[in-house]
């Protein structure tokens, strides 16, 4: 018999879609809940949403938290053996989970970002995970770094704190060539603290100081849109925005002979993007603004660089330095850029959840 498992999160999101679909098999009965989002698709089409065991719930936003809809009468219905939720303490449903877990019987598997974004007096927050740590199964960092982190904030061993590296699988990625050393590329959403502001002036001042061209491929879209668009047009940038895109295999094919992937902004998963297309990566120093701790992927000099955090002289350094590095070090760096891709995804992470699960 089929164990049934409930994936919760907070968005249903092709990414982490795609990696769960392959824990559905003849020993797992696999049901993804998220909420339904008007406004984002996450590159998730209409058909995978219309699955059966995709469910997705109204969202009640509070002001400190929110509320999904429904997931404890899901939990009633169904009876999962095991759930894997999002560690995100604003959810109610994530409180309410713990302790109905207690009570039903059920393993909960906690997949989180530890505290790496807290303030190190964050004595609430510590709490909380220790608490965490009292009802769940297993809490699952994000990666090494979080985890160690975590640990050390905690001031604990525990058993129940593990790690898998978080990634994403591209089906078309861009093996290590010789590219264009002039173009760089953005992969994210057009939002406030993706920063792009930041780099547009570096551009600009390396344009008209050093006599140095820099062509911006954007891909993404965003509130911050047209705002940035007018701005590019105003200072004649060569910028060129492709949109929203989800396909692969589009993002294949622009991003093919550019160099460089940059996130002035606070990134997440788009750097492990970045690595799979073989791209320098450009990102900020400071870890613990970022969205997520993929950053930490990042080694300075290695597989990219990192600048000061909202620092655009110490991004306009950075960027004259990588114009003028010969072909030998570009090469070695987008090397090095997708081989730390490739061994993230050396063991799939569906491989790695069910060892943990099971």
């Amino acid at each position: 018999m089929k164990q049934k498992i409930f994936i919760i999160q907070p968005y249903l999101t092709k990414y982490r879609l795609d990696i769960f679909k392959d824990l559905d098999s003849k020993f797992n009965e696999i049901y993804y809940i998220a909420a339904n989002d008007k406004y984002y698709n996450y590159g998730v089409n209409k058909k995978e949403k219309r699955h059966k065991k995709i469910l997705l719930l109204n969202r009640i936003n509070l002001r400190f938290c929110y509320y999904l809809v429904g997931i404890e009468k899901l939990i009633l219905r169904i009876k999962p053996k095991k759930i894997i939720i999002s560690g995100d303490f604003r959810s109610i449903n994530y409180w309410i989970i713990l302790l109905f877990s207690k009570i039903k019987n059920i393993e909960v598997f906690v997949h989180g970002q530890g505290l790496f974004k807290k303030n190190k007096k964050s004595y609430l927050s510590i709490a909380l995970f220790k608490i965490s740590l009292l009802f769940c199964k297993k809490y699952i960092c994000y990666n090494k770094f979080t985890k160690f982190d975590l640990k050390n904030r905690l001031n604990i061993s525990s058993y129940k704190i593990t790690n898998i590296d978080n990634t994403i699988i591209n089906n078309f990625p861009v093996a290590p060539k010789f590219k264009k050393r002039k173009e760089i590329i953005f992969i994210g959403r057009l939002r406030e603290n993706s920063n792009l502001g930041i780099l547009f002036d570096a551009l600009i001042e390396l344009r008209q100081k050093y006599k140095i061209n820099f062509k911006l491929k954007v891909i993404g879209d965003g509130k911050e849109k047209n705002k940035l668009i007018k701005f590019i047009k105003t200072n004649q940038l060569k910028v060129k925005f492709y949109g929203e895109i989800y396909e692969q295999k589009k993002i294949n094919k622009i991003s093919k002979k550019s160099l460089f992937g940059i996130y002035p902004g606070n990134a997440g998963l788009s750097v492990v993007h970045y690595m799979s297309l073989s791209l320098i990566t450009i990102v900020h120093d400071a870890i613990c603004n970022h969205s997520g701790p993929e950053p930490s992927y990042i080694k300075h000099n290695y597989n990219g660089f990192k600048f000061r955090y909202n620092d655009k002289d110490d991004l306009i350094k950075i960027l004259k330095k990588i114009y003028f590095l010969n072909d030998a070090k570009l090469k070695k760096l987008a090397k090095n850029s997708y081989r730390t891709y490739q061994k993230l995804n050396k063991i799939k992470m569906s491989t790695k959840f069910e060892k943990i699960l099971n």
